[in-house]
């Protein structure tokens, strides 16, 4: 079971991540700075990579 806490910015950062998701978006795995990051922490947003990415799709 995990212990961890659900603060109002990782929850936030979560659902970030999956509208990221609901976009196409995939994990990203060198910048973890990105919401896509598959490992979420409080202050993550899109980062202009990702918005490019979405632009490119869209």
């Amino acid at each position: 079971m995990s212990n961890i806490v659900y603060t109002a910015p990782l929850l936030l950062a979560t659902a970030i991540h999956e509208v990221g998701h609901s976009l196409g978006l995939p994990h990203v795995l060198n910048d973890e700075n990105s919401v896509m990051y598959p490992i979420l922490v409080e202050g993550q947003y899109f980062t202009p990579r990702d918005i490019q990415t979405i632009q490119a799709m869209y």
